[in-house]
Parts: structure tokens; C-alpha cells; sequence
């Protein structure tokens, strides 16, 4: 077992290496104490082929959208729900600082969002609605503007943040990047602290902290050893608002199919039948799925 050992980076080097494990689903709860306003949904992360050392192929699906946990009842809410749904699936190209570089898909979505556009056009009236139908064909039609509002969105910054960097021999690093809190981009400079042991969990852990004039972003990151995708992140941000006032928001970030890991890791160590060892790990691994989870934020919406 990885917990309470030292982690282990080549050269101080964070990789990630998505390789194996290639079907994660995310739950993601979005809270706004202030308004009293929770947002959830579950996104399907697929890691298809790593293209070259610094790039790869990924499928992501977004499922319903809830807030307070019921989908959307205003009719505007409505509609922009079911034009965002015509972006998934999406599939990109990810390079260095997992910067997206395409829309592999970009033909797939364009014939959605034409059906999409001709539904919605039969059903909402009015202006509001014609300049949303307007905005979503340029939206689609234009690969990079795809491009920019995933990586804006706050699952893709928070999953994709860019931690898998080299870090000095205090295992820390920096970087600045810019995160939309409040319908407002806010760019920040960003503190990325490794932790030197693993932690109970036997994961990786990650502590990230940005500051500038009156926006902060904070959050723990737990990656998984193997590869060093998430596990679970936890954090919060404050943001100014109109006049004087601040904004803030809590997330969470969970892992939510992590039984289907830990079987495919258990295959794999049961590859040699005659390895003792082998057989012990895989003994903890099925432990370990049999054992009750507990119930944190995200699991009250299962």
C-alpha cells in the first residue's frame, strides 16, 4: 500500500498518464452560500490514446444539469440547458499545460446542434429566445470558441488545472491562470504545494492557493499514484461582485465509479497466478471495494 510512504516523481516531475484506467466519472457540486444556490451534475471523463508524450485524446459527457437539485424550471434555463447538451460528447486534443488544441468531433457537433436549433426554434418565441438561438450557432460553428468556453468552464479548469509540471526540490511550483468566478474572468497567480508522503488514502496530494486584490482560490487535490488523475478535489473561491460586495463558492470534485478501478487494478495484478504477492494485493484491493463509503457532500445527491 502507497499511504504514509514518500511519493514517488521522476525528477520531481508531475506526470499524468492516463493510460489503463480510461473511463472516469465525476460528480461535481457547485454550492453559493450567499443565494442559497447549489449546482450538481456528473460528467464522464474517457481517455482514448495518448497522441505523443504531451498529448492525448479525451470524451467528456455531461449529464443533467440540477440546481437544488431539480433540473432547471425557467424556460430560458430550459432552453440553454438543452443547447449546451448538444456539445456533448466532446472529444479534444489535450497538449502541454493541458492546453485543448482541437474539437476532434467538431462535424458531430455541428449536425446536433442543427437538430437542436430546429426544435428549439419551434418552441421558444421571442427575442430573448432568437438572440440565445443566435449566439448558440456562432457558439458551435466556431471550434475555438468551443475551445474557450471549456476551458473556462469550471469543471475542465479544476480537473485540468495544470499540476502535472515540474516542481522544485521543495515540491512546490507556479504558475498563472485565469478562472471565471461570477460570470467574471479573474486572472490569478497560483501556488501549487506537493505533500511529501501519500496520505491515508494512499493518494497524492496536492494543496493550491491563488490570491489577487480581492479574488482567492483554494483547494485540495488528491491524485491517485498510478496516474495522477483526480481522485477528489475540495476547495473554495471568493470573487468581488456589483459595488463593494464579494462573492463566494464552494466545490467538490469526486470520483464517483472508483469500484470499476480498483476490479481492473485487481485483474491486473491477477495476471500471474503463481505470484503470492499478487494474490495478497489483490486480496486488499477487493477488501477495500467491500468495505461501506462513506457519505460525503456529493453522495447526498445519489
Amino acid at each position: 500500500m502507497t499511504q504514509n510512504k514518500s511519493i514517488s516523481l521522476r525528477n520531481n516531475f508531475l506526470q499524468l498518464n492516463p493510460a489503463g484506467y480510461n473511463i472516469n466519472i465525476y460528480g461535481i457540486a457547485i454550492k453559493y452560500p450567499k443565494k442559497n444556490l447549489v449546482i450538481h451534475y456528473e460528467i464522464t471523463c474517457t481517455f482514448l490514446k495518448r497522441i505523443s508524450s504531451t498529448s492525448f485524446l479525451l470524451t467528456l459527457n455531461r449529464q443533467q444539469v440540477f440546481i437544488n437539485n431539480k433540473p432547471p424550471a425557467n424556460k430560458l434555463y430550459n432552453m440553454a440547458s438543452e443547447m449546451a447538451a448538444c456539445l456533448y460528447p466532446v472529444t479534444i486534443e489535450i497538449g502541454g499545460e493541458n492546453k485543448i488544441l482541437s474539437v476532434v468531433n467538431h462535424d458531430e457537433i455541428i449536425t446536433r446542434s442543427k437538430k437542436a436549433i430546429e426544435k428549439i426554434s419551434a418552441y421558444y418565441k421571442g427575442e430573448a429566445a432568437e438572440e440565445c438561438i443566435l449566439q448558440f450557432q456562432k457558439h458551435c460553428s466556431n471550434p475555438k470558441t468551443i475551445i474557450a468556453a471549456l476551458e473556462t468552464d469550471l469543471f475542465y479548469k479544476l480537473l485540468f488545472l495544470p499540476l502535472h509540471t515540474q516542481y522544485t526540490a521543495t515540491l512546490t511550483t507556479g504558475f498563472a491562470t485565469t478562472f471565471s468566478f461570477g460570470g467574471k474572468k479573474m486572472p490569478l497567480p497560483v501556488t501549487v504545494t506537493l505533500m511529501p508522503q501519500y496520505n491515508e488514502k494512499g493518494k497524492l496530494v496536492a494543496n493550491v492557493h491563488g490570491q489577487k486584490d480581492d479574488a482567492g482560490f483554494t483547494a485540495q487535490y488528491q491524485l491517485y499514484p498510478e496516474d495522477h488523475t483526480v481522485f477528489f478535489i475540495a476547495g473554495a473561491a471568493t470573487y468581488p461582485e456589483n459595488g463593494n460586495t464579494k462573492g463566494n463558492m464552494e466545490f467538490e470534485v469526486h470520483h464517483i465509479n472508483t469500484e470499476e478501478r480498483i476490479i481492473y487494478k485487481a485483474a491486473s495484478f491477477a495476471k500471474d497466478q503463481d505470484s503470492t504477492h499478487n494474490k495478497e494485493r489483490v486480496s486488499l484491493l477487493m477488501e477495500e471495494e467491500a468495505q461501506p463509503r462513506k457519505r460525503g457532500f456529493w453522495n447526498k445527491f445519489r
